[in-house]
């Protein structure tokens, strides 16, 4: 992954910052969907709610988002016309090959490339809106891409036959709804004012990802009341450090695009990485199959079998998905299901977090992120359907935090902010002005185990820390009376 401009906030229980400062020459703008695919969806931006696991079950948190967890944020989603993984700017940027290292020297342009909404993929003169870096951070956020919501498993090809049509089928047929997107850490400069290209180890994020109903094939109705189909299945679209195996340059252009995930195939030694479900694309980029399993094993972030972990493959042993289907279930009494687990580990030792260097940043991308949301907590008929919608469930290795010793010297990881991009929920944001959510996940008091959850409902009761937004206003009035 690559960087980009620096952001300033203000920091709070659930901080909020101000909107980031933009170092481009001209105002941002935000896209204008492609009028040849598949209009956007409605609710394409939605509300979005973060949660602090609240509940007990035999003196510990018991691992899902139920009624009485805390709800600590509320932001909405960033969105592009081009796909979510092409949003995360994993290629050599939009500046021209190896921008994410040093350019002119002029200072409206020398930055590193990184997350962006793609304005001008539809409008060629627009400014690109650009997502800020900060150093010692995971900075998540949500999006909505056009590209990956057309219908891949109708008519549509973007135009392309034979092969090539069935290779973009393959990797985006499931990739319908939402996204969620993670950076780590961000690029320095040298003396000299460019970026330089420092290896060493900065640090590193042990990660699991869990996703509850992500996986959907429906309908909805679209602005012209035509019935539009869905198809909906989490999984890694940008995983970064991948090696070089993995670019498509047959269906592509050269972009790195991770194997694609056979969740109907789990067993094995290829645990639904198979070289049947990838042999096409990989074949056709002059590969054969032990260098599709070097791509795979090269991945940090990876999609594997939720029910296979054990307790020592995740962050939380006891809270694993095999321990919790047997043992929890919601409103209506059906065993609890996270049917999509994604870790974050170190590609030559799966058991650490995976490593980031001083002068990079890492993360990556998860597509086909359903949104589902059948509960509706105002409805006396489902009031026990809370467990019916999508809920995505993030759990830290405290390995990650910056900790300090007895005499306040740093100690443990480097990673000191855990940030959530708002684009358009609380007052100042927009999709063209995203407004930093700051969790202090190193503070079990607040994120008990250091984990959040992400959900599009309120599973009613849920108590909003009234503390936070308090600080927050005042926070908020002092920089304004100190202009």
């Amino acid at each position: 992954m690559r960087g980009s401009l620096i952001a300033r906030a203000l920091s709070v229980l659930a901080v909020v910052g101000i909107p980031l400062l933009q170092a481009a020459h001209a105002t941002p703008s935000e896209p204008v969907p492609r009028s040849d695919w598949r209009d956007l969806r409605p609710g394409y931006v939605k509300t979005w709610y973060i949660f602090s696991d609240s509940n007990s079950v035999h003196g510990q948190v018991n691992g899902i988002l139920d009624p009485g967890d805390k709800l600590v944020a509320s932001f909405k989603n960033w969105w592009t016309p081009v796909s979510a993984s092409t949003q995360h700017n994993y290629t050599d940027g939009p500046y021209g090959p190896f921008s994410y290292y040093y350019r002119t020297g002029n200072p409206n342009q020398d930055m590193p490339s990184g997350p962006m909404n793609f304005a001008s993929a539809t409008t060629p003169a627009a400014e690109n809106y650009w997502l800020p870096r900060m150093k010692n951070a995971v900075q998540f956020y949500m999006t909505y891409s056009q590209f990956d919501n057309n219908d891949w498993g109708g008519s549509f090809a973007d135009g392309q036959t034979g092969d090539v049509k069935t290779i973009l089928q393959q990797r985006n047929l499931t990739r319908n709804g939402w996204a969620m997107g993670w950076l780590t850490n961000d690029l320095t400069k040298d003396d000299s004012g460019h970026y330089s290209s420092d290896q060493t180890v900065g640090g590193k994020v042990k990660m699991d990802v869990l996703v509850h109903d992500g996986k959907n094939d429906g309908t909805y109705v679209d602005s012209q009341a035509n019935v539009q189909a869905t198809r909906s299945n989490p999984q890694v679209s940008l995983s970064n450090d991948i090696n070089n195996y993995s670019r498509d340059f047959y269906a592509a252009g050269g972009q790195w695009h991770p194997p694609v995930y056979d969740d109907t195939k789990v067993s094995g030694a290829d645990k639904g990485y198979t070289w049947e479900a990838n042999r096409l694309r990989f074949e056709h980029n002059g590969h054969i199959e032990p260098e599709f399993h070097d791509a795979t094993a090269s991945m940090e972030v990876f999609e594997t079998d939720p029910y296979s972990l054990t307790a020592s493959n995740v962050v939380v042993g006891t809270r694993r998905p095999s321990a919790i289907l047997a043992g929890l279930t919601d409103g209506n009494g059906n065993p609890y299901a996270y049917d999509d687990a994604f870790l974050q580990r170190n590609p030559a030792d799966r058991s650490q977090g995976a490593p980031y260097d001083k002068d990079s940043s890492d993360g990556g991308v998860l597509a086909g992120l359903s949104g589902y949301d059948f509960y509706d907590p105002s409805d006396p008929n489902k009031v026990n359907d809370w467990g019916q919608q999508q809920v995505i469930r993030i759990d830290f290795d405290p390995s990650a935090f910056q900790t300090y010793d007895a005499e306040g010297n740093p100690t443990g990881g480097s990673i000191t902010k855990i940030i959530f991009w708002d684009f358009g929920y609380l007052p100042g944001s927009s999709q063209i002005s995203a407004i930093p959510i700051e969790l202090d996940l190193s503070d079990l008091t607040k994120f008990p185990e250091h984990r959040f959850y992400i959900a599009a409902v309120i599973p009613e009761p849920a108590t909003l820390s009234l503390l936070a937004l308090g600080a927050a206003a005042v926070l908020l009035h002092r920089r304004r009376a100190a202009r």
